[in-house]
């Protein structure tokens, strides 16, 4: 079979990186090969973004979350700043835009039902959007009127999990969730005017590369085309601090493909 249909194909199915190695390996294309064509793509394709100072992270619920998901356990809301009232995040944006600020992330814990508890927020954040602040967040599993009200406050970035297999949401997440319902969240989100911002963890199944490709497909499907592909951290103080993370080929050979 011609080695350019076979790619395709592998771009097309739901395979996991070990099979994509092996079709690879099968008619014999090198991944570096692979590689080397991604990369020419990249360069064409790729911005690359650095955190800032002027750009910080703020969790507007502290240290509180009700999901205590298994790769974080609430050690991520720590290195956030905390505005856990709207007069507290005002304050917060007001000094941001005075000091020459760019904007900020809007992130925190998340609720049973996986949501960010935003609503409070939303007139501190369309003041910090009046004051020129150029805002992301993690908004959650958000329904069409939630995401209504985001884009009106004047949220401009919507960054998004983006799971591809469902035993992975209810394991790490302790979600009663499906790929699915973070599909309609998307949806919801773009077609209310915010920009939505797909995050692919690879290896968030406890190390393992399992539905990477499947959640790629389902961005691809919602017409979405900007990802971001994170790498798992084995982070100290979470259930996975000792596992072995992705290797660095397959993680290559997913964002390649």
């Amino acid at each position: 079979m011609n080695p350019d249909r076979i790619l395709e194909t592998v771009r097309r199915r739901n395979l996991t990186a070990e099979e994509t190695r092996r079709i690879l390996r099968t008619v014999e294309l090198d991944l570096q090969e692979v590689l080397d064509e991604a990369f020419q793509t990249s360069r064409r394709r790729l911005r690359v973004y650095r955190p800032h100072p002027n750009y910080p992270s703020i969790s507007i619920t502290g240290g509180w979350c009700e999901l205590d998901c298994r790769h974080c356990r609430r050690v991520y809301l720590k290195a956030m700043e905390w505005a856990e009232r709207p007069e507290l995040l005002e304050r917060r944006l007001r000094e941001l835009a005075d000091s020459g600020g760019v904007g900020c992330l809007i992130s925190g814990g998340y609720t049973k039902s996986g949501r960010l508890p935003v609503e409070p927020f939303l007139d501190a954040l369309k003041n910090g959007s009046e004051m020129g602040l150029r805002m992301n967040m993690h908004p959650g599993l958000v329904d069409s009127e939630t995401a209504c009200r985001i884009a009106s406050s004047g949220v401009e970035v919507a960054s998004m999990d983006a799971p591809g297999d469902p035993y992975t949401v209810r394991w790490v997440h302790g979600l009663d969730a499906t790929p699915m319902d973070y599909a309609r969240a998307m949806r919801n989100l773009s077609e209310a005017g915010v920009k939505v911002c797909p995050h692919v963890c690879v290896g968030l199944h406890g190390g393992r590369v399992r539905g990477e490709l499947n959640a790629v497909r389902m961005v691809y499907g919602l017409g979405i085309r900007n990802l971001t592909f994170i790498i798992l951290i084995p982070t100290p103080g979470t259930d996975f601090q000792h596992v072995e993370p992705p290797r660095p080929t397959e993680v290559a050979a997913l964002v390649a493909l």
